[in-house]
C-alpha cells in the first residue's frame, strides 16, 4: 500500500492499494505514476514531498517540480541520472559534495557512511548540529536534517496503528485489508476530532467509543 501522509500528525492524505500491474496500461504501476496519483490533490500548492529512496530519482523530481510540487528525498547511488563519475570518489567524515541542474539538486554527504539525496526544495546549506548529551558538534546538510524531521508521517501513521488494532482472526487477504482501511479511517477521525475540538480526546478512548457505536 502506496500513502501520502502528513509529516506532524501522520493523518493519511491519500493511498492507493498496489493490485499488480495494468492489463493494458504499462506504465501505471510506474513510480512515476504512482507519486503523480498520490500527490495530485496538491499539485500547483507548493507543497514539499518528503519520500524515501523506493521513491526517489530525478524524473519524479523534476515532474513533480513541473507541478509546483517540492521533494527531498534519499536516492541510490546507481539511481538512473544520478551524477555518478562526480560522485565516485571518497569523502572524508562530515564533508560533502554537489551537483545541481537548473532546480535539482543532488547532495552526497559522509558520516559514517555515504547517504546520497535530492532535494528541489534547499541549496546547499550546512548547519551545525549537537551529538547525543552535547558533547561534540558535528555539521551536516540543512536538506538532510529537515528529511530525517519530516519524512516520518507515513511511520507515524504505522506505530499509532499498531498500538490500536481490531483483532485480526482471519488470513484471507481482503479482510485483512479491509480491517486496516477500516482502522485508518479512525484513526484519521481521531486526528480531525483533536485538531477541530476544543476537548482533545486520547485514541483508546476514541477507539473505544468508536466500537461501541459501530455495535450499536
Amino acid at each position: 500500500m502506496f500513502e501520502l501522509c502528513k509529516a506532524k500528525s501522520g493523518y493519511v492524505c491519500n493511498l492507493e492499494v498496489y493490485t499488480g500491474a495494468h492489463p493494458t496500461n504499462s506504465e501505471h504501476s510506474t513510480v512515476v505514476s504512482v507519486v503523480d496519483r498520490l500527490c495530485d490533490q496538491i499539485k500547483e500548492k507548493s507543497h514539499c514531498v518528503y519520500m524515501d529512496r523506493w521513491f526517489s530519482n530525478p524524473k519524479i523530481f523534476d515532474h513533480s517540480w513541473g507541478c509546483k510540487t517540492k521533494a527531498v528525498g534519499t536516492v541510490m547511488s546507481n539511481s538512473r541520472e544520478m551524477p555518478k563519475q562526480a560522485f565516485s570518489g571518497k569523502l572524508k567524515k562530515g564533508k560533502k559534495i554537489s551537483c545541481q541542474w537548473d532546480h535539482l539538486l543532488a547532495i552526497k554527504w559522509t558520516d559514517i557512511r555515504d547517504v546520497f539525496f535530492l532535494t528541489t526544495a534547499y541549496e546547499v546549506v550546512l548547519v551545525d548540529t549537537p551529538l547525543s548529551r552535547g558533547a561534540h558538534h558535528t555539521t551536516k546538510p540543512a536538506a538532510l536534517l529537515d528529511y530525517n524531521k519530516y519524512k516520518t508521517g507515513v511511520d507515524r501513521s504505522d506505530q499509532v496503528l499498531s498500538h490500536y488494532l481490531f483483532e485480526r482472526k482471519t488470513i484471507k487477504w481482503w479482510k485483512k485489508l479491509f480491517l486496516h482501511l477500516f482502522d485508518l479511517v479512525v484513526v484519521s477521525a481521531h486526528i480531525l476530532h483533536n485538531k477541530t475540538s476544543k476537548k482533545e480526546m486520547s485514541l483508546e478512548i476514541f477507539y473505544k467509543k468508536s466500537r461501541r457505536r459501530i455495535a450499536c
